[in-house]
């Protein structure tokens, strides 16, 4: 019998080898040249996104204000601009606490329940088709808490600035919401939250793992940080791209109060498209990807330093 072990009962030896291959499994955030031994845990792992989102939010929210705008609004980059200057500088930052606040909990459940999800599926699939599942399924739980939230986020930053006696605080659009219509509207635009965010996270977390997987490993930490801000920004593009269209159908029906949603989203895409093509649900798509780009670069670069200055204090600990 292992010296570490010749004085532990059998029960707890059993528990300590078990834990240790759940930690090996919940590091999927880690390349896999990377030393699982310290890997975080699923609720470490929630715990440093929502603080890399944190950081990271105040740097491109004016971004997310923009880009709502524009999908609702169907209008040009400089139009929307020229309007929210007009309303004041504010109010490119209006909404930013209701975001803060769904952002946190998205990333939070998001990050945490992926490595949890990943626990229980088969060791012996592909890297790829686990984080591909993992971060799917994780995507659909998230949404649950997530749409009344986003709603109220959305409508705090479209309405707000129509209507000066609109509220600014989640926590006073939500129960206006539910007095008004029920779950049925706090609910509104589910099924593209949805939609949305499971394309959309699955697609970052498999593309941004993959890249880390196949790129070159460095012991160098300059060269650690361009990776990491080099992949988050690449896997940002490639989800934006995919989950765009879908957005703008989203935005829309969450963020104007009289919106009628009962039609499907397919009808609603054609009746857009028919407007005015295919520019029409691709409206403010270049200044997204820029956006997306910057945004999750800087933040998988947080993420990444966060997890790495963790795990060396963890080494030096142990």
């Amino acid at each position: 019998m292992p010296k570490e072990f010749s004085r532990v009962p059998i029960r707890k030896h059993k528990r300590i080898l078990i834990k240790k291959r759940i930690a090996i499994r919940s590091g999927i955030f880690f390349s896999p040249s990377s030393d699982h031994k310290n890997a975080p845990s699923p609720i470490d792992h929630g715990m440093i996104a929502v603080l890399s989102s944190s950081l990271n939010l105040g740097l491109w929210y004016w971004a997310d204000i923009i880009k709502h705008h524009q999908q609702i609004m169907g209008k040009s980059f400089h139009h929307v601009t020229a309007y929210l200057r007009s309303q004041g500088i504010r109010n490119m930052y209006r909404g930013f606490s209701s975001c803060l606040i769904m952002l946190g909990v998205s990333r939070a459940l998001g990050f945490g329940l992926t490595p949890l999800y990943r626990n229980y599926l088969p060791f012996e699939w592909k890297e790829t088709s686990k984080d591909l599942i993992a971060s799917g399924l994780a995507a659909c739980s998230k949404t649950i808490f997530v749409t009344p939230l986003e709603r109220a986020k959305i409508l705090i930053q479209y309405e707000g600035g129509r209507r000066i006696d609109f509220p600014r605080s989640p926590f006073r659009v939500i129960p206006l919401l539910y007095q008004n219509g029920g779950l049925n509207s706090l609910y509104r635009g589910f099924s593209n939250t949805l939609q949305r965010s499971v394309i959309g996270f699955s697609t970052w977390i498999t593309v941004r793992n993959e890249l880390e997987r196949r790129l070159p490993e460095s012991k160098n930490g300059y060269e650690k940080q361009k990776k990491s801000f080099v992949t988050g920004g690449l896997a940002g593009v490639a989800s934006q791209t995919l989950i765009f269209p879908l957005d703008v159908i989203k935005a829309m029906r969450q963020g104007m109060l009289h919106f009628n949603s009962s039609q499907g989203t397919l009808n609603i895409a054609k009746r857009l498209i028919a407007e005015n093509g295919l520019a029409r649900v691709y409206r403010g798509y270049p200044l997204q990807v820029a956006f997306a780009f910057g945004s999750s670069a800087t933040f998988n670069f947080i993420l990444k330093t966060i997890e790495e200055k963790l795990r060396f204090s963890s080494f030096r600990k142990g």
